[in-house]
């Protein structure tokens, strides 16, 4: 079994435009990804990922349909979540990369990327993939409009919407303010020896950044 050649973790404050870029990745044809079938099932990615394969050739639409995923069910089920200070044995780690790696030998491919939106729980894959062994895309947007549309959906409050809706807007806007700066400051002490940055305003506009982007990552 081949191992995984390359590792590319896209990186953002939620709502910044992670989602976007890793749908645009997605149709790469070198790389793969976690995906819903992946986040439904985390126990059997085997057997997710050939079904994943058979609704790719099948078209199949809605719930059967093929997309990428943040699968936070999937590394809670591989790694009790992606907490830092959770202790794990490194047999946990070797067994994991074993299954990205089969993963990818399923679809022919040895490139794996995924996103993880806010802080980038940088010590937690250090130890699964090995310090500075994989490359990080980090992805901006107007503050402004991260804070805006965090606060429409009144992000990291589905469970308090009470307690939310009491809140002042000045007293909601600092509450997002200081969500982003968190995330915004745990890039910088992310940083590894390889990495882009680029802004989700500008890919849009721009096919060079998006072919830069592609080809970065292939």
């Amino acid at each position: 079994m081949s191992e995984i050649r390359k590792v590319i973790i896209l990186n953002g404050a939620g709502r910044s435009g992670t989602t976007y870029v890793s749908r645009l990745l997605f149709r790469h044809p070198d790389v793969y990804t976690l995906t819903n079938f992946h986040s439904k099932y985390p126990q059997f990615p085997v057997i997710m990922t050939l079904l994943g394969l058979f609704s790719l050739k099948m078209g199949l639409k809605g719930k059967l349909s093929l997309k990428p995923s943040e699968a936070y069910n999937f590394w809670n089920y591989w790694l009790n979540g992606l907490d830092s200070n959770v202790s794990r044995d490194e047999s946990v780690y070797r067994i994991l990369r074993t299954c990205l790696s089969r993963i990818g030998n399923l679809q022919g491919k040895e490139v794996f990327y995924f996103k993880i939106t806010g802080n980038s729980r940088r010590e937690v894959f250090d130890r699964l993939f090995g310090i500075n062994n994989y490359s990080l895309v980090y992805i901006e947007r107007d503050p402004v409009n991260v804070i805006k549309s965090q606060m429409n959906l009144t992000w990291g409050w589905k469970t308090r919407l009470e307690e939310f809706r009491n809140l002042s807007n000045i007293e909601r806007i600092i509450f997002y303010l200081n969500r982003y700066k968190s995330s915004f400051n745990s890039r910088y002490d992310s940083l590894i020896s390889e990495y882009k940055i680029f802004t989700i305003e500008e890919l849009a506009l721009d096919d060079t950044l998006f072919l830069e982007l592609c080809n970065y990552c292939g």
